[in-house]
């Protein structure tokens, strides 16, 4: 009888073959700057560069971790590992960096909702640490809902002229855009905008020959 092995295995392991002889490759005007290969960064969700130093950038992981963000440098190399105090990773999706009141701040997004049974959605904001720094306390705590029902939302950005976030929910055709205050505590972001555009289109995965 001959052997039957589930495609699932043989997936994984042409993925680790292909890995492992994989060698960077660049698209015209972008160049290779290093790998990041630490084991506690698997599913980095969020992204944002460091007001203190610009050769830092904080990262976090998604849904299933711990309450933490990462300083990494351009090569990939983690120089800070912070626990945020008060604050819990139900489903981290975005971290944005910016400047209240000319203190370097960080605002981490716990929006995500991939099945849509998180009522309230959430944002930290904390002071940029420093990356000599263990732990930094959550400042402020926002706990909202938004105009229109549950969305998951996995993009955020800090309008500071408009002392606003603004996030953008995925999923949805129109996509949403919705506001809520920096310095008013608000219950309710509100969509202001809807962006147009149709679904993308589905993605394959194209592994290089080992």
């Amino acid at each position: 009888m001959p052997l039957r092995i589930p495609c699932f295995a043989l997936c994984i392991v042409a993925m680790v073959t292909a890995v492992s002889a994989w060698e960077p490759q660049t698209a015209p005007g972008f160049t290779h700057l290093g790998f990041l290969h630490d084991p506690r960064l698997t599913e980095i969700s969020g992204l944002a560069q460091s007001r203190r130093d610009p050769e830092l950038f904080w990262v976090l992981n998604d849904s299933g971790n711990t309450a933490e963000i990462f300083a990494i440098t351009l090569k990939g190399e983690v120089r800070a590992q912070v626990a945020i105090e008060g604050a819990s990773n139900i489903d981290w999706e975005d971290l944005a960096a910016f400047e209240q009141d000319g203190e370097p701040m960080l605002a981490i997004a716990d929006t995500g909702d991939n099945f849509k049974f998180q009522r309230q959605a959430h944002i930290y904001l904390v002071p940029e640490p420093l990356p000599s720094a263990r732990s930094v306390a959550v400042r402020r705590q926002y706990e909202f809902s938004y105009e229109g029902g549950i969305r998951d939302v996995e993009s955020l950005a800090v309008d500071v002229p408009g002392q606003r976030f603004l996030m953008l929910d995925k999923g949805e055709r129109p996509v949403g855009l919705y506001a809520l205050s920096l310095r008013q505590p608000a219950a309710l972001a509100r969509r202001i905008a809807d962006l147009p555009g149709s679904a993308p289109p589905a993605r394959s995965l194209v592994l290089p020959r080992s």
